[in-house]
């Protein structure tokens, strides 16, 4: 993931070298390979590269278009042969090995800002249209990659780097509350366009910010995945389909031979190990699949090591263990400074085999999130299929569930119970948050947000799940700004293509124990084909406070800026009563990690020194 940084002062006033200076030196941990900057009166730009793709080895950024077009781009654009088609139409005869930012301006030169809807892939650009003076800044669908900016006296900052946009004189330390409140009841930000600061804003997933002399205007570019219909393909098509559709998704995200996986022992990620050991194999001489597990060996009931190395012994690739038992709580301290707080409590062995990791790859393929994409409300089904008088589908269907699951399919009853439980607990407002806080930042009404609406559709639980506010953190959590280092992941079952097409494909069969993926592992081990999907046995984390306690938490940290927000004294007295975690215990412990953020990141001595 490149740095990306934009400067623009309007009434013509000319941005400081110096302030473009300290803002490139913010991005260098983004950027290993190289950097550039570029410049004219009141506009700049700023990249520094991570060459992460065989085409990047081209790229000299930030990229340009005659004199009429400027980019810096974190970018990797996918589908790019349908692309290149599109603009061939266009008059536009590109090489397919166009580094990723200059494909970017060629389309938006193509389609102005209609151009998003021709993009695939995952990206954070501003680009600098000298014609029409202005700043056209975008993420992509699903914002996987970030874009903060702050527009304040006259002049706007943005950046994929939220430290490299506080290095701006105007942009102020305040605290948002809604953000506090947020993460503190939900885990994280219930609107994806608010940061930690008043003062600094993000890009939403599939919006785009349009910057000029009149101020700064943000509008959406996608409502969601919208379906595709495949009804009425035949079984084999469907899967030949989803077969031809994940290696697409896989082999985009590759155009590197040397690939690290996180790799369970379910099914998911051997599925996403499968096609990407074949991919490789068919694009490059010498490739190099690792794969990296972390797994429990004492702390808790744990059979992922075995799983994953059938897996891996299957596919023939190395396989890394990271046992987690030693972690501790807050472990992530003082190993990382992260830009905004974190709701993870254990992370240390993790870092471990992170550091293992980025000394071989710099590019990590994942298994997520396969349950998002097949979750499915059964019930809804089995209910549209006798309301459009389907009942011979639905003796088919029924008799199917039974045989091959052998239980009684779901009809909804645990369901309905579960909303009565939820709609009988009400929720009272923990005592450590201050009155005027709870009040005055309408945390009643966020922390209700963080209930689910009634499902009207089979398929709306994945439609929900994929759109739902935990995505934020999910992504900010793998962003090298949280890391402290330049590595990549990517995710090839959030690929949109992928996606519209699971989301047209009816629940029964094919959401039914992932019946969908598991047609597809014929070449792994029947073991794994047939593994039922298998939570964790318990919560490690619950369990290493059974053992340990939260007494070493509960002394918190001096953190000044949090008294109007949170009474620290008395949320430590929680975690000092707590044996066993409930429901309170959880929202204490955010706010510890609250204060301990706080505290650390007053102690840096200022944000352009980047993470640890």
């Amino acid at each position: 993931m490149s740095g990306v940084v934009a400067l623009f002062a309007r009434a013509d006033r000319p941005v400081a070298p110096e302030r473009l200076a300290r803002m490139v030196d913010a991005l260098r941990f983004r950027g290993p390979d190289g950097q550039g900057a570029w410049s004219q009166g009141s506009v700049a730009l700023a990249h520094t590269q991570h060459r992460t793709t065989i085409e990047a080895d081209r790229e000299v950024s930030p990229a340009r278009l005659g004199d009429r077009l400027f980019i810096s781009a974190d970018a990797r654009i996918d589908a790019r042969d349908d692309l290149c088609a599109r603009l061939r139409d266009h008059g536009r005869d590109l090489p397919l090995d166009l580094p990723d930012p200059d494909l970017v301006l060629h389309a938006y030169d193509a389609w102005g800002e209609g151009c998003l809807a021709h993009l695939l892939g995952d990206f954070s650009f501003a680009l600098w249209d000298a014609r029409r003076r202005r700043l056209f800044c975008a993420v992509d669908a699903l914002g996987a990659r970030p874009f903060y900016y702050a527009d304040r006296g006259g002049s706007f900052v943005g950046s994929n780097t939220l430290a490299c946009v506080r290095l701006h004189e105007a942009v102020r330390e305040e605290l948002d509350a809604r953000a506090i409140g947020d993460f503190v009841l939900l885990g994280g930000y219930a609107d994806r366009a608010i940061t930690i600061y008043r003062d600094i804003a993000r890009i939403p997933p599939g919006h785009y910010l349009v910057v000029d002399e009149e101020g700064a205007h943000l509008t959406r570019y996608f409502d969601g995945p919208q379906p595709t219909n495949p009804c009425g393909a035949r079984p084999d098509e469907c899967v030949e389909e989803f077969r031809n559709l994940l290696g697409r998704a896989v082999r985009d995200r590759l155009r590197t031979p040397q690939v690290a996986i996180t790799l369970s022992g379910g099914v998911d990620s051997p599925l996403v190990a499968l096609t990407a050991r074949r991919e490789l194999q068919r694009r490059f001489a010498a490739p190099e699949l690792r794969a990296y597990t972390c797994v429990y060996d004492r702390l808790i009931p744990d059979d992922e090591r075995r799983y994953a190395g059938l897996v891996a012994r299957s596919l023939e690739i190395p396989i890394d263990f990271q046992p987690m038992d030693e972690g501790a709580l807050f472990d992530w301290v003082g190993r990382l400074r992260p830009p905004e707080p974190i709701a993870d409590l254990l992370m240390g062995p993790f870092l471990d085999q992170l550091a293992r990791l980025t000394g071989r790859s710099a590019v990590v393929l994942t298994g997520y999130d396969g349950d998002t994409l097949l979750r499915s409300a059964f019930r809804l089904h089995w209910k549209e299929r006798l309301a459009r008088g389907e009942v011979a589908a639905l003796a088919r269907e029924l008799a199917w569930y039974v045989r091959t699951q052998r239980a009684l399919p779901p009809i909804g009853v645990r369901t309905f119970f579960a909303h009565r439980r939820r709609a009988r607990s009400a929720r009272v407002r923990p005592r450590w948050l201050r009155e005027a806080f709870w009040t005055g930042a309408r945390l009643e009404q966020r922390w209700a947000s963080g209930t689910p609406s009634p499902d009207r559709s089979p398929r709306d639980p994945a439609l929900r799940g994929l759109t739902d506010r935990s995505w934020g953190a999910f992504f900010d959590a793998h962003d090298p700004a949280t890391l402290g280092r330049a590595v990549e992941f990517r995710h090839p079952l959030l690929d949109l293509r992928l996606v519209r097409f699971v989301l047209g494909l009816p629940a029964v069969p094919w959401c039914v124990n992932k019946h969908l993926f598991r047609r597809c592992l014929g070449d792994l081990p029947a073991e794994i084909q047939r593994r039922p999907k298998t939570p964790l046995a318990a919560d490690p984390v619950v369990e290493l406070i059974r053992r340990r306690g939260l007494a070493s938490v509960a002394e918190l940290p001096h953190a000044e800026a949090l008294a109007p927000f949170v009474d620290l004294r008395a949320a430590g007295d929680v975690l000092r009563e707590t044996s066993e975690p409930n429901d309170e215990t959880w929202l204490a412990l955010r706010a510890v990690g609250l204060a301990i953020w706080l505290h650390q990141r007053d102690a840096a001595p200022s944000p352009a020194d980047g993470p640890c």
